[in-house]
């Protein structure tokens, strides 16, 4: 499990998540206290790309 902070995201600066391997399900959500997530599921060779808000 991995999460990061908004004072660790720049608005000019995005996060990219790169699948090189096995299928892997990213489950996003807007806080460590937020029930609901969107699930992603990331094949081989996919690119993810997120920004700040």
């Amino acid at each position: 499990m991995h999460h990061g902070t908004l004072h660790t995201l720049l608005a000019p600066h995005p996060i990219a998540l790169v699948s090189l391997g096995a299928p892997r399900r990213m489950n996003l959500r807007a806080n460590a206290g937020a029930r609901r997530s969107i699930g992603v599921e990331l094949v081989p060779g996919s690119l993810l790309a997120m920004r700040h808000a």
